[in-house]
This record gives C-alpha cells, structure tokens and sequence, in this order.
C-alpha cells in the first residue's frame, strides 16, 4: 500500500487522519467527496496517496457542524 512521504506528512494529514479528525469512516469521506459535498484532496501525490491541509480540515469540521 503506498505510503506519503515523511516531508508530507509534516505539511499533510492523510485520509485515514481526516477521517478521525471529522468521525466519520474513510469511505464516508471519499463519499461526501465524490457527491461534492467535501472538496476534493488538497493534493494527491504520485502514488495515489490523498492528502489533505490542515485548512481542508478546519473547512471540513465547520460544514460537519452546519449540517447538524
């Protein structure tokens, strides 16, 4: 399974890590994703790997809370 390299993982958090980050599992994520309810990942590096900026984060948990 490919794996981010340690220089992004400083500056990213990885799927399984937003998906803690928002409680919810990663195939919710990748579902809100692909509905457009959640913007796409910040970045996918040449691997496939999804990585997300800690602001995609913050923008995530604040249309979490709007929706309840």
């Amino acid at each position: 399974m490919p794996q981010p390299r340690l220089e992004e993982t400083a500056e990213f958090l990885t799927l399984p890590q937003v998906a803690k980050a928002l409680g919810m599992g990663e195939p919710a994520v990748l579902l809100r994703i692909e509905r457009g309810l959640l913007p796409p990942p910040t970045q996918v590096n040449e691997h496939g790997v999804r990585l997300f900026s800690r602001e995609w984060r913050d923008n995530a948990l604040e249309w979490l809370k709007s929706q309840l």
